[in-house]
């Protein structure tokens, strides 16, 4: 394991890069081909989209719909299993991060039990528009208000930061 780990210390970002090109390569090379296969170069595709009598269909470009999600699946489930994996091998080394995740987890259940939901103004009418629930309309106000307290912290933490860096 730690060869593989000073391997991508060393190689990662080429390796990510390398990844992002040929995914890029291969989509580019499946729409291209999937346009050429069918339609004239000059042909107007917008055209043939709009058109509700058109049975046209670009399945040839499904591929760019569905390699994003997928790859931020996977992005996901790699940060959990090696932030497991940190976690269960330097348990005294997490408990700041750890304290920090307690901390915004208290956060925003604290502003979520703060919130009233959303009934009036044109913000009540989007909710009855798309059936947006009082309990979703509490954890939308709550995280919006969480994420505030964090750009707040985040914000002073670096004014903070650039003083002290001045008197050093």
């Amino acid at each position: 394991m730690l060869s593989l780990y000073k391997f991508f210390t060393t190689k990662g970002q080429m390796v990510a890069f390398l990844l992002g090109v040929a995914l890029v390569l291969i989509t580019l090379m499946q729409a291209i081909s999937g346009i050429t296969a069918k339609y004239e170069m000059g042909e107007d595709l917008n055209k043939i989209l709009k058109n509700p009598e058109s049975t046209e269909t670009f399945d040839f470009f499904n591929l760019v719909a569905y390699i994003p999600p997928v790859l931020v699946i996977i992005i996901i489930a790699i940060i959990l299993i090696f932030g497991i994996m940190q976690i269960i091998n330097n348990p005294k080394g997490s408990i700041k991060i750890l304290a920090g995740f307690g901390v915004l987890l208290l956060l925003a259940f604290a502003f979520y039990a703060m919130s009233e939901p959303e009934t009036a103004g044109r913000i009540g009418m989007l909710h009855e528009k798309f059936g947006v629930s009082d309990t979703a309309s509490k954890w939308i106000s709550g995280g919006i208000k969480s994420v505030g307290v964090l750009i707040g912290g985040a914000l002073l933490l670096m004014f903070v930061s650039e003083i002290r860096n001045l008197f050093k």
